[in-house]
């Protein structure tokens, strides 16, 4: 077994044992914290400059000022959270499966943005002086009902995406990003089938999927690694609430698309070179040998769809 091999093997077994310890979430948020360092004033940064290009897409095809937006999985922080906010959004309703919203997060991030005021205002086409007074507010909150409050989130955690609690017709975007591979298939195609009468006229889907390998950081050099194996065997390896992957391909997600009959308005995918190699040196599983080598070795679908 290669390095590599080994590197990511550890990962996962660390994570298996993880999820079934007390208190798991809160252990799992401490590692992430003060071991591997995930929450960084750059790791947001670049969170936030990666986010924000896809955002200010949606928003030029159709405005974000005043809409209603449905965020499925917005984390410890939402990145997304404080830029809608920005940009003047009517509201926002936060799904997660668990509550682990951290205010200190939130506000070291607003800190952040603030600290940058003047490209955070290029990015959002608004005054730096708009920035400057809302901002603050964010670091002036004191609990996590304050922070809601001032930007009109309602957060439902532990909550769940196929039953959204509010009215039909009511949602004008439903966001995620990251999020959507971590789901069950099972689950995901009764979000999708439960989303259709919860947008509005001419409300709109947009999801960033990654469909790549989550182990790929942790040295594996690919994002196809996870294909050798059967559903059986990637159960036992990372089938715990921490790492769990729905390892659906790209014509899975368009085909869902399809079958509850919306229309696909913006579409891009990201091809890495380094997985199609990695197909030379793997045995695929027989249950993804329907599929071609591009939709195997496909990493990101970014796509935006409503009605």
């Amino acid at each position: 077994m290669s390095n590599n091999q080994l590197k990511w093997k550890i990962k996962a077994f660390v994570q298996n044992i993880i999820s079934i310890l007390p208190y798991s979430v809160q252990l799992n948020y401490f590692l992430q914290k003060y071991v591997t360092k995930s929450f960084t004033v750059a790791s947001m940064i670049n969170d936030y400059n990666v986010q924000i290009k896809q955002i200010n897409l949606i928003n030029r095809r159709e405005s974000l000022e005043n809409k209603r937006i449905l965020e499925i999985g917005p984390g410890w922080f939402s990145i997304s959270g404080l830029i809608f906010w920005l940009l003047k959004s009517k509201s926002i309703y936060w799904v997660d499966t668990r509550r682990n919203f951290k205010l200190d997060l939130t506000k070291r991030y607003a800190e952040a943005l603030l600290s940058r005021s003047d490209q955070v205002a290029k990015d959002l086409g608004l005054d730096v002086l708009e920035i400057e007074e809302k901002l603050p507010q964010v670091v002036l909150c004191k609990t996590d009902s304050d922070f809601f409050e001032l930007c009109n989130i309602n957060y439902d955690a532990p909550g769940d995406a196929r039953s959204i609690k509010l009215e039909n017709n009511t949602i004008d975007l439903i966001y995620s990003w990251g999020v959507l591979e971590h789901i069950p298939w099972i689950h995901l195609c009764e979000i999708f089938e439960n989303s259709v009468p919860l947008l509005s006229e001419s409300g709109r889907h947009y999801h960033n999927i990654g469909m790549q390998d989550h182990f790929h950081d942790a040295g594996l050099g690919n994002g196809v690694n996870f294909l050798k194996y059967s559903s059986v065997t990637w159960k036992l390896i990372a089938g715990n609430k921490f790492a769990f992957h729905n390892r659906k391909r790209i014509t899975d997600y368009l085909g869902l698309i399809e079958k509850n009959n919306f229309k696909i308005n913006y579409r891009w995918e990201e091809l890495l070179d380094l997985n199609l190699s990695a197909l030379d040196k793997i045995k695929v599983h027989k249950e993804f040998q329907g599929y071609t080598r591009e939709e195997l070795a496909c990493s990101h679908l970014l796509v935006e769809f409503g009605k």
